[in-house]
């Protein structure tokens, strides 16, 4: 400690938007010491934090910290963490404050940084930085092996931990990113569901459950034998199942089908648990012991060749259609099967399950061997070019299969089948599962079988894109204007709100928050009270008034605004002109237009040098015609 003093202060979560971001930030205060530190152990606490988070070496230097090499170092790697749990982050941290901790002392510094996280994710930073913090003081203090391998262990630890606090899965993660492509403003909301839009516009998203996916509907599809019964009912063509509690039952349904048989657990996704093609008792009992150890109830279903799709339907509509091809390795005629398969799982795209890749790598096990027994070759047999060895059963995507494009090939009819397979289960999103021969022809025409309806499924990286087009209208936006000076009491504005009851339009002032002419809310910090109404589904359009500077010390109310109105003189908290220069820097450049009520004042010297849209004078009566066009949504 005495080497390397670094002390955290604080860690608080921004209430708004701070100049600079436009994204959640969290605020870290902490007092470090500003003499130069021993650049060996420097460069030892480097090494082991590159060796330690992916990506860190790739993270630029943070401006403002010079001098305070170790404090810029920890930053980066709480990044580089964030990263690691699939944080999305826009900015690099901001350097608020780099100043002596005490007028008679330049060496020990009081430093504040805004860094960016999903919303109020302060325990997630202080839990980093801490750790952080603890595990660089241990490496001043002992020069060994082990203080190397502790901190190490340290930072695994740490990131097993955030996987917890991240977005889960890669749909979420690929619709944060479709989101900020599209401009839509999302907020977390709790754990993995996220909010996209605001206001009326809003929709919730958990993966790929929407606010509007029917909760019985999705009981009923992670459960396979009643969702195959329920698609016999409506006409479907599923196959006939037997749930069963041991093995000898699971032999007599297999008796009762034919063989071969499929046995999967009843409740579990991605493939996990299900074989296929069980063509005896023997390879029907080891499969049960398998399975059994997975702890699910089990049922078993004749076995159906043919080629495995997946339909995903939004609205009654297909959006995508792969073939997904069963893993294996294709022959060169040169390499063996075991050759080919390692040049496989060395593909960049694939990856370990959990590791967010969407293909899979294939394990050389016991159901890979008995399928290369059963094409009659062995692992270090050397296939003929262009013969397909297959080395899954199952061909889930999980499982190591490979998703081919095929909406455009695919039957009308097909097409049909896929929607009301959606509609049996009241689903507004589903995937479904269909063995057929080709996809070309109708199923009417060659046989089918649905074999199972995925209620949350997962995506190809492109395509959360296009159903957040389907999802949310244009940006998610509503309406949202922010004026700035004391006009509660005027006329003009009192009569304004009276014409808005039915509309949805919401108001927040000072003294409160109102919604569709009702109040809602008692007096609050305004970013608050704004956070508040564009989470609320009944808002159509909001109108904020500031009569003091208080977006300077809270941040933004919204990344964005439709309007910024100059209506009068601010109370501040001192500075005059100056206060106001500073709040334009930080309030314009958010504003897509920026009016300006003539006899507003002190603004016009404010302006000068504000990085603003171009300033509109207008007179009030103008000015309530134009608030009430915009906020209604019609061009103004």
């Amino acid at each position: 400690m005495a080497t390397m003093p670094l002390r955290l202060l604080r860690v608080h979560p921004a209430p708004g938007f701070l100049a600079g971001m436009r994204q959640p930030a969290t605020v870290v205060e902490l007092v470090a010491k500003a003499q130069p530190f021993d650049p060996a152990l420097l460069q030892r606490l480097q090494a082991l934090l590159d060796r330690g988070i992916a990506g860190l070496a790739e993270l630029p230097p943070r401006p403002g910290l010079q001098g305070l090499e170790l404090v810029e170092l920890l930053l980066r790697a709480c990044h580089g963490l964030l990263l690691g749990a699939r944080f999305q982050l826009h900015h690099d941290e901001l350097v608020l404050a780099n100043r002596p901790a005490r007028p008679d002392d330049e060496q020990q510094r009081f430093v504040r940084v805004a860094v960016p996280t999903h919303g109020h994710d302060h325990a997630v930073v202080t839990a980093i930085l801490r750790t952080l913090i603890r595990a660089t003081h241990r490496l001043a203090a002992d020069a060994t092996e082990r203080a190397d391998q502790a901190l190490l262990s340290s930072l695994s630890n740490l990131q097993t931990q955030l996987r917890f606090h991240g977005p889960t899965g890669f749909n979420t993660v690929n619709f944060l990113r479709a989101a900020d492509e599209r401009g839509i403003p999302w907020q977390r909301v709790s754990g993995n569901i996220y909010r996209f839009g605001w206001g009326h516009h809003a929709r919730w998203l958990d993966s790929s459950f929407t606010d509007r996916t029917s909760s019985i509907g999705t009981a009923l599809a992670r459960d396979k034998g009643r969702t195959a019964a329920l698609l016999r009912e409506a006409g479907l063509p599923a196959p006939e199942h037997e749930v069963v509690q041991s093995a000898d039952q699971a032999v007599r349904a297999a008796g009762k089908f034919g063989w071969p048989v499929v046995l999967k657990p009843l409740d579990l996704d991605g493939g996990d648990g299900v074989v296929t093609g069980l063509k005896d008792e023997a390879a029907l009992r080891r499969a049960w012991a398998a399975t059994q150890a997975l702890g699910r109830p089990v049922m078993v279903q004749p076995h159906v060749e043919g080629n495995d799709y997946r339909l995903q339907v939004l609205h009654d509509e297909v959006f995508w259609v792969t073939h997904r091809v069963p893993g294996g390795v294709t022959g060169d005629g040169h390499a063996t099967i075991a050759e080919l398969l390692a040049v496989l799982n060395a593909d960049p795209r694939r990856g370990v399950p959990g590791s967010g890749l969407v293909l899979q790598r294939i394990a050389f096990d016991d159901e890979a061997r008995e399928l290369i027994a059963e094409q009659g070759l062995e692992a270090d047999d050397v296939p003929e070019a262009g013969r397909f060895v297959r080395l899954r059963r199952a061909a889930n995507v999980g499982n190591g299969g490979v998703p081919v494009p095929m909406l455009e090939h695919c039957h009308p009819e097909n097409l049909a089948l896929a929607r009301r397979a959606a509609r049996a289960l009241r689903l507004d999103i589903a995937g479904i599962d269909v063995l057929m021969p080709d996809i070309r022809r109708s199923w009417l025409e060659t046989g089918a079988a649905v074999i199972e309806v995925n209620a949350q499924p997962q995506m190809s990286p492109h395509l959360p894109a296009w159903v957040l087009s389907r999802l949310v209208r244009g940006d998610g936006r509503i309406p949202l204007v922010l004026v700035l000076g004391d006009v509660k009491a005027e006329p003009w504005f009192l009569q304004l709100l009276s014409s808005w009851r039915g509309l949805g339009h919401g108001v927040v002032t000072q003294d409160g928050a109102m919604l569709d002419g009702q109040r809602v809310a008692a007096a609050a910090p305004l970013v608050q009270s704004v956070a508040a109404l564009l989470a609320d589904p009944l808002t159509t359009g909001l109108l904020v008034v500031a009569d003091d500077d208080q977006f300077l010390r809270s941040g933004a109310p919204a990344d964005r605004f439709s309007a910024l109105v100059l209506s009068g003189p601010v109370r501040d908290s001192g500075g005059g002109e100056r206060r106001h220069a500073l709040l334009l820097k930080h309030l314009a450049p958010r504003a897509a237009q920026l009016w300006l009520r003539r006899g507003a004042g002190a603004w016009p010297e404010a302006l000068q040098g504000a990085a603003a849209p171009a300033t509109e004078i207008i007179e009030t009566p103008a000015l309530a015609h134009r608030l009430h066009a915009l906020l209604s949504g019609d061009p103004v």
